[in-house]
């Protein structure tokens, strides 16, 4: 386990990005951060594109600035906002469920005040549960 220290707007890890560390909250304020969908909610085909299709769109907005520009300077296209919609504060974790399960993540996790986290990495989550079973089971079932 080490410590990391991040500044507001870090991000942490990002949707579909494969599971290698648990995050437990020293300090500062951490959320899971998405693009909000027009009928409330967080838009998932938005906040979770496939790898595949991301690239594709960008070599389309490429090829057509290259194309539609007759100015010097091209102006990249705006990224959507990510508005945070589950917060975590000291004393909490965050990137546990998806290292139990075995899955890519489900969300993109950034800070939204800077603060410092202990990184667990998946062996070190693996020999707590092996040494304190009842551990594993609290943070599996909150």
């Amino acid at each position: 386990a080490h410590k990391s220290q991040f500044e507001a707007g870090d991000i942490i890890y990002q949707t579909q990005e494969y599971p290698f560390n648990l995050f437990l909250v020293l300090s500062g304020t951490f959320a899971y951060v998405a693009t909000p969908s027009q009928r409330g909610g967080v838009a998932y085909s938005e906040a979770t594109p496939s790898r595949r299709a991301s690239l594709a769109h960008v070599r389309e907005q490429i090829a057509g600035a290259m194309h539609a520009t007759t100015s010097s300077e091209t102006v990249a296209p705006a990224a959507p906002a990510m508005s945070p919609y589950q917060m975590f504060s000291f004393g909490s974790y965050f990137g546990d469920i998806e290292l139990f399960r075995g899955v890519q993540r489900r969300a993109t996790a950034r800070c939204e005040i800077g603060g410092c986290v202990l990184v667990l990495k998946k062996e070190d989550v693996q020999q707590l549960a092996d040494e304190f079973p009842n551990l594993l089971n609290k943070l599996v079932s909150a």
